[in-house]
């Protein structure tokens, strides 16, 4: 690391201490809270927590705006930045704009908002968020390495990792790897929206019952268009490193830190660094998944509003 380290683990750090601090798992535990329709309770530890946020809210009363804070809380207090990219909050704040674009030419309404399965990808995500806090800090190097641009430039004798173990790395991985698979549903549906005006119609002409005749990782081969504008290029699933996985067909040389997985057409082989980094760009993928649902499930909650409310125009504060 050189002279980058103490600059390189300031990112890091900062989400570790947020976890450290209890904060992350007070942020689930809210956003689970709400989630199952108990704002109620949540409502009043917001507002407690809100002036030691970066959130630009600073007292709630009502539930629409009680997710933006608690939301704001998980993506700038957290210093999640690290994982996602330095630029990702950017990136959110223009898809926010475009998805409500969607919904105030009224391309999303009330017919079609359940299509996609919110509360569904909540519970998953707050579970799998929730299970992140145990594995950040043993990610703590490799998020180092990221942070100062040197995942790729590690020495072979110094490519090793003490803090975390290849069968903590494996069950990571299979998992993220599922929860993206599971859900990508939201980005198809809003390509479909923004592309084709309508969630039923797919790319490529397909309909909703043949576009449900493909597996899940063909979807993404077949479907996800990287010129439409929800999609996002997914590098970090590999369908032949999950099955092995899945089936125990892999051989762990602890010696040299290398995972050797078997396939029936080719094997594959990555250090505990390199499938570390996998993770986190799994995980990466999540949280774009999940902002797209945060803007989904506060539109959805808006159409529950008293008609005075819902032709108020919809902002992204």
């Amino acid at each position: 690391m050189g002279n980058d380290t103490s600059k390189s683990l300031q990112g890091p750090m900062r989400l570790i201490q947020f976890i450290d601090s209890g904060k992350w798992h007070l942020v689930i535990s809210l956003l689970r809270v709400i989630n199952n329709n108990k704002f109620e309770y949540a409502l009043p530890v917001i507002n407690q927590e809100l002036p030691r946020s970066l959130s630009v809210y600073k007292n709630v009363s009502d539930e629409i705006s009680g997710i933006s804070a608690i939301h704001q809380m998980l993506m700038t207090d957290s210093g999640i930045d690290i994982v996602i990219g330095k630029n990702a909050l950017h990136e959110y704040s223009e898809l926010g704009k475009t998805i409500i674009t969607l919904f105030n030419s009224h391309k999303i309404t009330k017919d079609n908002i359940g299509d996609f399965d919110v509360s569904k990808f909540n519970t998953e995500f707050l579970t799998l968020t929730d299970s992140l806090s145990d594995l950040f800090p043993k990610l703590l190097p490799i998020m180092t390495l990221r942070a100062a641009n040197k995942i790729d430039k590690i020495p072979d004798d110094l490519s090793a990792i003490t803090t975390v173990d290849a069968e903590s790395l494996n069950d990571m991985y299979a998992r993220t790897y599922e929860f993206i698979l599971r859900h990508l549903n939201v980005i198809y549906l809003l390509n479909n929206l923004s592309s084709r005006g309508n969630t039923k119609k797919f790319a490529k002409g397909k309909t909703e019952e043949e576009f449900n005749k493909y597996g899940d990782f063909n979807k993404v081969q077949t479907f996800l268009i990287q010129s439409e504008r929800f999609s996002k290029p997914i590098r970090s699933i590999n369908n032949k490193i999950r099955n092995a996985i899945q089936h125990y067909d892999y051989v762990i040389n602890y010696n040299d830190q290398t995972i050797y997985y078997h396939d029936r057409n080719k094997d594959s082989s990555l250090t505990y660094i390199q499938l570390g980094n996998m993770v986190i760009e799994n995980v990466s993928v999540i949280f774009y998944l999940n902002e797209l649902i945060y803007n989904i499930d506060r539109i959805q909650r808006s159409f529950s509003l008293p008609d005075g409310l819902k032709r108020a125009p919809f902002t992204l504060k």
